[in-house]
């Protein structure tokens, strides 16, 4: 299964409820969060926090059957 599939799956598996596809979503795409974030504050701590926010808000997303169905980091 290429990446693209992949990606899809866990989200669609994520949006069905299986919380080992939204923690794999989480690992893969943390660190690029966090870089993203700390490139628009300058503290450690607020970039963590605006991370946590960005994934926390998608994942409520994802849980009300809403979100992005084929790429997390998009």
């Amino acid at each position: 299964m290429d990446h693209a599939a992949a990606e899809a799956d866990l989200l669609a598996r994520a949006r069905a409820g299986d919380d080992a596809a939204l923690s794999e979503l989480y690992e893969l795409h943390y660190e690029a969060a966090r870089g993203f974030a700390g490139s628009l504050v300058r503290d450690a701590s607020d970039a963590d926090d605006l991370a946590a926010d960005a994934f926390a808000r998608v994942i409520a997303q994802l849980r009300d059957g809403r979100g992005p169905s084929t790429s997390f980091r998009a």
